[in-house]
């Protein structure tokens, strides 16, 4: 305890304004110069604490805060060497070094902990690098994903023209079928009719489309076709009917009555007459209208 209280005394001391003789020039050099070094230190934590306030996502903000404590310490020592010119405090002074000297150990041992995580932090050159290179990929993104738009969509059209193709193809082989019924049911038809035993002739204007051999043998030709090669059937209608005859065409494909009966006197081939019984009425051959007799 005595010797505590003796560190303490500072009576004996002398101010440092003596061990430079008082000198005017030499006390004002180190007066302003310490002052001026305090000053800017005082005014660097100002500066950090400032800077750790506006960027509070900024890495290590303890250590900013650390860093200025010790440079305040620093400040405050040069006040102090102003005021140890005139002022035999040094028991202050040395307290204050000492809380500096805590400070900058501490300080130090804090930068070195922190220092493989510091320098592992991109510099701004490396983030303008590592921000272009994000640029590029986020420029290479958007095109992939306008290309895979593009494609789903090629995808899609592809798909529906396949479906549509599909139903094309359905109603391809559906039409198939039903011609090839159409057909079947013609055959049959025709067989049915070329082998009729009535005699059966389609025209349109006089002249033959369709004849079977009973209409044939009745007019006393070889066969349809001999028929068929002619440019009028009208030459098989006796000429005192044949008036007759063709006002009832044209009443039929004036529509004014649905069919005709008849009795007629026909001639055959050979120029021999006779009498023929039946009905004319209107067809549609080849989509264009046509007598059947």
């Amino acid at each position: 305890m005595r010797a505590l209280s003796h560190f303490l005394e500072d009576d004996g001391f002398m101010p440092h304004g003596m061990c430079i003789l008082w000198r005017p020039d030499l006390l004002l050099l180190h007066a302003i110069s310490d002052s001026l070094i305090a000053a800017a230190y005082y005014s660097i934590p100002i500066a950090l604490i400032y800077f750790v306030m506006k960027r509070k996502d900024v890495e290590f903000r303890w250590m900013f805060l650390l860093f200025g404590a010790f440079i305040l310490a620093c400040g405050t020592t040069h006040v102090l060497a102003v005021w140890t010119l005139w002022h035999h405090d040094y028991v202050a002074d040395g307290a204050v070094k000492a809380l500096t000297a805590a400070a900058s150990l501490g300080t130090a041992a804090a930068l070195w902990r922190v220092m493989p995580t510091a320098l592992a932090i991109p510099g701004r050159q490396q983030l303008e690098t590592m921000n272009r290179e994000l640029r590029t990929q986020i420029h290479i993104r958007r095109e992939a994903e306008a290309s895979l738009q593009d494609l789903n969509a090629v995808l899609e059209r592809t798909a529906q023209l396949e479906r549509a193709n599909a139903t094309l193809k359905e109603e391809i082989a559906e039409r198939g079928r039903a011609e090839r019924i159409a057909r079947e049911n013609e055959r049959r038809f025709r067989n049915l009719v070329e082998g009729s035993i009535q005699a059966i002739l389609v025209h349109r204007n006089g002249k033959p489309l369709f004849v079977n051999q009973a209409y044939a043998r009745l007019v006393g030709c070889e066969g349809p076709d001999e028929i068929l090669a002619l440019a009028s059937i009208d030459r098989f209608i006796a000429p005192n009917d044949l008036d007759r005859v063709m006002r009832s065409r044209a009443a039929l494909l004036r529509n004014e009555r649905p069919s005709v009966d008849y009795e007629i006197r026909m001639q055959r081939k050979d120029g021999s007459s006779f009498w023929a019984y039946g009905q004319t009425r209107m067809v549609i051959w080849n989509a264009d209208p046509a007598i059947q007799v």
